[in-house]
């Protein structure tokens, strides 16, 4: 609630960035992107998922919250 993420689609992510992407069955998530040797995927804290699950948008460079006093 009131929370705008802002992704650079010209970024290729690294290890531990979080990125905006698409799954089939959520529509648009953000997650945390992974890579370990040639292995890569996607996390949160539901589980994970392959890069072949998950399409990649762009990589999340900032994030605002609105307040509520």
């Amino acid at each position: 609630m009131g929370e705008v993420a802002v992704a650079d689609a010209g970024l290729a992510p690294k290890d531990g960035d979080y990125v905006v992407g698409t799954m089939p069955e959520y529509g648009a998530v953000a997650m945390r992107y992974r890579e370990q040797g040639q292995e890569k995927w996607v996390e949160c804290n539901d589980g994970r998922a392959t890069l072949d699950q998950c399409s990649i948008k762009g990589v999340i460079v900032e994030k605002t919250m609105k307040f509520v006093p």
